[in-house]
């Protein structure tokens, strides 16, 4: 069983670049339903709000409490997630991406914080570079914001950033992240440093993302401000047919596992070959590039797309809420303990007879008991599962080698994939579905090794990377296939599309260990 892409979810389909997302869309840029904006004249020096009545509520009270509901339903984080340093959150309306935005609010609950940065694409005339404003606040019916103005005129007069009001004007991306802002932290002076990040080369980002790094301290947080996958006539953007919401889920766990890396030359290359992954690709890049190696985690905490809210298969915008935070304290090589065992196969079980009933994806129904250990099951892992006949023949394997969702999720999603969405099988049937056996795989975070001579056979899952080519074997192939180190790495190379020494020289390698049960 192989893998050929260290960084995603096990698809047979390639997606090629499209054109930019259009002003409007049906979906990601569609107002929820409210009461017309009250409008009241403004001091030049405050930048008034452009969605008060549009994007969001205008009156200060139901606003308030729409945020205030949307934090109480949104999922608890995991215990894990702590310290957070960063967040990826939609920028819809409120209407459409309020619920997954909220996850990630609530998540910073119990952190304090100062001053807020805010990276967002620009949706209504092009930018080149970074762009900030010359406005002294922001405002919405919650109130005004104050920008660190001595910060931006520094980043001004040194280079780093460019002034542009009219980009800013009635962009959406920024403001529709500070209703939100301004209720989770109320209680606290916040200043804000908001940035449109337009069309960046490479030194530019870093250029960007080493300023950053200079000035983000233990009380800053920095948002960005992304939606994902824009797919659609609409957008120019038609890699696949139906079913289409779970391609779509595929596509975008791709994403995040490239996010996660946290490996900003990868994330170049990743960016370069999928523009259309976000349309703030160019805020991830400076995301990746500000924490490239530096051990972080990130912990994927709500997801949605407005195609499944609205039922429209045709046109669907994606929604994900991620937190960049502390690592855990330690990998544990058998995270899921042995009581829990029985449940997660129950789980797997379940989720397989949903969706080959089905013949598609279903979603994990919110009210299921995880059980007397939860907490382990609301972590994050990479998780492979593999299905196999009666005769020990392989009948579908799916699975993501970096934690991009909470177990219980990934569990449920990964085994629906294995049955209906491995492209080298058809889809299982019910009739054959109680034959079947099932293997879970439980995946420790990969690290780099130096040399190919510290990875170990039956111990380590590899990932092979050499001229933006890669390939992955899980822990038990060698093994399976009674291979010696070069042999192992030799089918490793054909698999990534290389010829077989390429192994020897120039090539990176990655590792990581699986608990399989």
């Amino acid at each position: 069983m192989t893998i050929t892409r260290p960084f995603a979810i096990i698809l047979c389909f390639f997606l090629t670049a499209c054109t930019p997302k259009p002003a409007e869309s049906p979906h990601a840029d569609v107002p929820a339903p409210s009461e017309p904006a009250t409008g009241h004249p403004m001091p030049k020096n405050i930048r008034p709000s452009a969605l008060a009545g549009k994007w969001y509520e205008a009156n200060p009270a139901k606003l308030s409490k729409s945020i205030s509901d949307y934090l109480s339903d949104a999922p608890d984080a995991p215990a894990s997630v702590r310290n957070i340093r960063a967040i990826v959150v939609p920028h819809a309306g409120h209407y459409w991406s309020g619920p997954t935005a909220a996850a990630a609010y609530k998540a910073l609950a119990a952190d304090a914080y100062d001053r807020v940065f805010i990276l967002s694409p620009n949706h209504r005339m092009p930018v080149r570079g970074a762009v900030s404003v010359s406005a002294d606040a922001f405002e919405t019916p919650l109130g005004i914001l104050p920008l660190d103005t001595e910060l931006i005129e520094k980043w001004r007069a040194n280079g780093t950033i460019r002034i542009d009001d009219a980009a800013h004007r009635l962009e959406h991306a920024i403001e529709i992240q500070l209703p939100f802002v301004q209720t989770v932290f109320k209680d606290r002076q916040i200043s804000l440093v908001p940035i449109i990040v337009g069309e960046l080369p490479t030194d530019g980002v870093h250029t960007l993302a080493d300023a950053l790094k200079a000035e983000l301290g233990d009380r800053d947080l920095l948002i960005i401000s992304s939606d994902f996958i824009h797919y659609g006539e609409d957008y120019g953007f038609v890699p696949f047919g139906a079913p289409v919401q779970p391609q779509i889920r595929a596509y975008d766990l791709r994403t995040v596992s490239a996010i996660s890396a946290l490996d900003s030359n990868a994330f170049e290359r990743f960016a370069s070959d999928n523009p259309h992954a976000a349309c703030g690709i160019n805020a991830l890049r400076v995301l990746s590039a500000i924490y490239d190696g530096s051990g972080l985690r990130v912990t994927e905490l709500a997801y949605d797309t407005s195609g499944r809210r609205s039922g429209d298969s045709d046109t669907s915008v994606s929604y994900v809420a991620l937190a960049v935070s502390d690592a855990a304290p330690a990998e544990n090589i058998a995270p899921v303990p042995d009581q829990a065992k029985p449940f997660a196969h129950a789980l797997v079980r379940r989720a397989l007879e949903s969706a080959v009933q089905a013949q598609a994806v279903t979603r994990m129904p919110k009210d299921i008991d995880l059980g007397p250990e939860a907490d382990v099951f609301r972590e994050s892992f990479g998780v492979f599962v593999t299905l196999n006949t009666p005769d020990g023949e392989l009948r579908g394997c799916i699975g993501n080698i970096v934690p991009v969702n909470r177990l219980a999720e990934s569990l449920w999603g990964r085994a629906q994939d294995a049955a209906i969405n491995d492209p080298r099988f058809d889809p299982v049937t019910p009739d054959e579905l109680p034959g079947l056996s099932v293997e879970i795989s439980v995946l420790t975070k990969p690290h780099p090794v130096e040399h190919y001579n510290d990875i170990e056979l039956g111990k380590h899952g590899i990932i092979l990377s050499k001229h933006r080519r890669s390939a992955v074997f899980l822990p038990q192939v060698a093994p399976e296939q009674g291979w010696t180190l070069p042999q192992t790495l030799s089918a490793l190379s054909m698999k990534a599309g290389l010829p077989p020494d390429a192994w020897r020289e120039g090539a990176s390698f990655q590792v990581f260990e699986a608990q399989v049960f």
